[in-house]
This record gives structure tokens, C-alpha cells and sequence, in this order.
């Protein structure tokens, strides 16, 4: 079919290029991250500062500890969702282009980018609130612990509530922004499998 492009097509791409793009970027940072996050770690591990309580040094050894064995615990599935990040990007950034040159090959890569985005949206999203959620009794705990030694233990129990509640903001602005990528991803689908779309793409 000859003509200019459906604006909804135009959206969906440009849309599609965007997200692909930072998705590219993201994914590789993480790549980054996990490769040479361990070293960081050790390099930029702050000691213990001198006359500091014993009890709080070893509340925080334990803290660090906890940390990364629930890092390490989750690492294979950390290493999977950015694999799967940085093959959506790069699926969606590629797709977007070449579907705007009405590439029948190119609406392929970009369908096939759309479905792995949502693959990634749904693992890394249960991934995140279950790392959250396993991580977060042991950074109370330190802090009651720190606010105890410190002779505020009333502000124990409010500073447990602040932290509940700003997890609950956090993980509820994630939630979003994850149901309007999927929404965006399943229209994308959808559209882009629409008669009048593949008409295009028509040898």
C-alpha cells in the first residue's frame, strides 16, 4: 500500500525508539554494574569508624552481609532480566527504525521487541518487590538498632512507619510506570497486527 504512514504507526515507532534506546542504555549500565559492582563494593567499603559502639559495628557487618546474600541469592535472576532488557531495547530501538522504512522485516523485530518488553516488565517487577520486600526487615532492624544506641529508641517504631511508607510510595510509582509500558507495549501488539497496518508492509 503506497502512501504516507498511519499516524498511529509514526507514534508506535518513534514511541518504540525512545524506549528501546534507554532500555539499551539501562541494560548496559547494569551489565556494568553487575560486573564490576562487587569490586566498587569492596573499594568504597567504608570502615568502621574509630570508638564506634561494638555492638553497631557488628550490627552493620551483619547488615552488609544480609545484603549480599540476598543479592547473590537473586543474581541469576538479576543477570536474566538484564539480558532480556538489553535484547528489548535493542529489538525495539532496530524494530522502530526500520517499521518507519515499512520494513516487513523490521515490524517483526519490533513485534518480537514489544513481547520480550513485556516479559521483562512482569519478571523485573515481581523481582524488584520481592528483593524489597526480603531486603527491607534487615535495614529496619539496623536502624531501630542505630536509634537505640543513640537514645532515641521512641523514634523506633515512627521510623519504621516512615520507611514501610516510603517503600509503598516507591513500589507504587514503579507499579505504574510499569502498567503504562505494558500498556503500551500490548497496543503496540495489537496495532501492529491490525489488517490495515499489515497492508503496508504488503510486497
Amino acid at each position: 500500500m503506497s502512501g504516507s504512514l498511519p499516524t498511529g504507526l509514526k507514534a508506535v515507532c518513534i514511541i518504540a525508539i525512545v524506549l528501546g534506546a534507554l532500555g539499551t542504555l539501562i541494560s548496559c549500565g547494569g551489565a556494568a554494574s553487575l560486573a564490576i559492582g562487587p569490586a566498587l563494593q569492596s573499594a568504597f567499603n567504608m570502615p568502621a569508624q574509630q570508638g564506634m559502639n561494638p555492638e553497631m559495628v557488628r550490627a552493620q557487618e551483619e547488615l552488609q552481609t544480609q545484603m549480599t546474600a540476598i543479592g547473590n541469592e537473586f543474581m541469576p535472576f538479576t543477570i536474566a532480566t538484564v539480558v532480556v532488557h538489553l535484547l528489548s531495547g535493542l529489538a525495539l530501538l532496530l524494530g522502530g527504525i526500520f517499521t518507519l522504512k515499512l520494513s516487513t522485516t523490521g515490524r517483526a523485530i519490533l513485534l518480537t521487541g514489544c513481547v520480550l518488553a513485556i516479559l521483562y516488565e512482569l519478571i523485573n517487577g515481581v523481582l524488584s518487590v520481592v528483593v524489597q520486600l526480603r531486603m527491607m526487615p534487615a535495614v529496619q532492624k539496623f536502624m531501630d538498632q542505630a536509634l537505640q544506641r543513640g537514645g532515641q529508641a521512641e523514634m523506633g517504631s515512627a521510623f519504621g512507619r516512615f520507611m514501610l511508607a516510603g517503600m509503598l510510595v516507591t513500589l507504587g510509582i514503579s507499579l505504574v510506570a510499569m502498567l503504562v509500558k505494558l500498556a503500551f507495549y500490548v497496543f503496540s501488539v495489537v496495532y501492529l497486527k491490525k489488517s490495515h497496518i499489515t497492508a503496508y508492509f504488503a510486497a
